[in-house]
């Protein structure tokens, strides 16, 4: 039947049709690529040297000779049930085409990309030809490359949780970030991490992502009870890969809790939080269907795992040392309110002493220094609202800004007996706390290095709300400074330039040569006039 196929057509000359079929035989034995051809009886009618080598490559040791006897189903036995339907199609008269099927013998499996194509005589299809081409190398090395790709997306995601653990952001939101990153590496959304209360020995959920509230709202897990109570409590990782065989005591208490995950989820993987030997907690990794874990994917939940403790154990260092920053800014509060409203009011007291003396004596010289007491006095209590609002930093944006320079001016005034005029033009309107800050800090700075450096007889403090912009200017008659040789972090330059940035404002000095300094700072709010 097959010698059929190499026939010349009618008419030709009969050497002709000898050497065409003498060339399609040669072509046919010695394709690089496999070529069979089989009957309705599956008996292989040729088969060309390829096809032999693929079957001595996959099992040389049991692989029969090729004779007119031999059946296709005699070198695959166990794909007789698969390829079955696809044959019969083929002897239809369809053209079946299939990539990268998988071919088992002897325990062996490979991969072939396979052709057959109905060949007819006399106008029926009376035989097939099967072509394949040997796919395992083309196999193998894309899974090796998806393989590669998928270490690769790991380590990025590992990457990315690690950089956003470093960041300044709120625990909520780096657990939310990790519990995604950890859904997305492993193929799943429905992932929840349980906080532990050592002290009441019981895991809460703490973040979650795919899991409904009905499951999650007041649930409680007893350390010690439950795969992920087991879990924290031996530290070591939980695996179910099919949580239809997990067996409930008759008298647990949250059976009925248990038996509502368990019929939404059917596996499970939970793994212990654990930092600087502490546990923190567990994070559980959930799917909907049975699922068998791999190594790689118990190891990556665990990297992931130590990432999100590493988190719960650097914000609570964080909170820690914000506490103790706290602690060691009211100190220094109190000391300068200590030393500075002392210093006013010792003053303060000794003008009081001596007041009714002078009085007596001289009493222009009296109204003199009672005006002096009256300047201590109100520089005193200035200086105390000052430094508490330090200690309620949140009260410097519900103070106007203008009630908060004229509180720094009779603060300077009180602290160095200079007086300091403050002047406002236009009508206050509200800023958002950002540039009020600016603004407040910028002036705070200023003044101060007036009081330190500038030995100056008087000062002006000016603000000025314009149409579009907001100008505030601290000019003092003092000595002045050359820039040049005094350094820029010693006067604060620096502080207030990187401050007026912050907000996009301008900042400037200016010192001319007669002497004097004046700080100006001017923030847009558009294009100003």
């Amino acid at each position: 039947m097959f010698d059929a196929l190499f026939t010349p057509a009618a008419g030709e000359l009969h050497e002709v049709g000898e050497l065409r079929a003498e060339l399609l035989g040669v072509l046919f034995d010695q394709m690089p690529i496999g070529m069979a051809v089989i009957d309705r009886d599956m008996a292989l009618l040729r088969v060309n040297s390829t096809w032999r080598a693929f079957l001595q490559r996959y099992a040389p040791l049991s692989t029969p000779q090729v004779t007119d006897a031999t059946r296709l189903f005699d070198l695959f036995p166990d794909e007789r049930s698969r390829f079955t339907p696809v044959l019969e199609s083929a002897f239809h008269g369809v053209v079946v085409r299939r990539e990268a099927l998988i071919m088992r013998r002897d325990g062996v499996m490979s991969y072939w990309d396979v052709v057959v194509t109905p060949l007819r005589q006399n106008g029926e299809v009376q035989s097939l030809l099967i072509v394949v081409v040997d796919a395992s190398d083309r196999v193998f090395a894309n899974r090796l490359l998806e393989e590669k790709e998928a270490q690769y997306r790991v380590a990025e995601g590992l990457r990315d949780i690690l950089n956003i653990i470093n960041s300044n952001r709120s625990l909520d939101i780096i657990l939310d970030y990790i519990v995604a990153q950890a859904g997305r590496l492993l193929g799943t959304d429905s992932i929840a991490i349980f906080a532990y209360q050592a002290d009441k020995g019981i895991l809460t959920v703490q973040t979650s992502i795919g899991l409904e509230h009905d499951l999650i709202d007041g649930f409680e897990i007893h350390a010690g009870r439950g795969e992920v109570g087991r879990a924290v409590i031996e530290r070591r990782p939980a695996v179910i890969p099919d949580l239809a065989a997990l067996k409930l005591a008759p008298d647990d208490a949250q059976r009925l809790v248990v038996e509502r995950w368990t019929q939404r989820f059917k596996a499970l993987l939970a793994v212990p939080m654990i930092a600087r030997d502490e546990i923190y907690g567990a994070m559980a990794i959930f799917y909907s269907q049975p699922h068998d874990f791999t190594k790689e994917e118990m190891e990556l939940v665990v990297a992931v795992c130590d990432q999100a403790a590493l988190a719960i154990d650097n914000a609570r260092l964080r909170a820690q040392a914000a506490q103790a920053a706290v602690a060691a800014e009211r100190s220094r509060l109190a000391r300068e309110l200590h030393d500075a409203v002392t210093q006013t009011l010792f003053s303060a007291s000794l003008i009081a002493e001596v007041l009714p003396r002078l009085w007596e004596r001289d009493r222009a010289e009296g109204l003199r220094r009672l005006a002096d007491l009256r300047q201590l006095t109100r520089g005193a209590l200035a200086e105390m609202r000052t430094l508490l609002l330090e200690l309620r930093p949140a009260t410097l944006t519900e103070v106007e800004l203008r009630e908060l320079l004229r509180q720094l001016c009779e603060a300077l005034t009180g602290r160095a007996r200079i007086p300091v005029d403050l002047e406002v033009e236009g009508v206050a309107r509200p800023l958002s706390p950002d540039v009020q800050i600016v603004f407040y800090r910028v002036a705070q700075e200023a003044l101060n290095n007036v009081f330190k450096h500038a030995n100056a007889a008087n000062v002006r403090v000016q603000l000025g709300y314009l149409p579009t912009c907001i100008c505030l200017s601290v000019t003092d008659d003092g000595h002045g400074f050359d820039p040049t040789v005094v350094s820029a972090e010693r006067l604060g330059l620096k502080i207030m330039r990187e401050r007026a940035e912050s907000i996009g404002a301008d900042f400037e000095l200016i010192h001319p040569p007669e002497g004097g300094t004046r700080i100006s700072l001017r923030w847009s709010e558009g294009e100003c006039a």
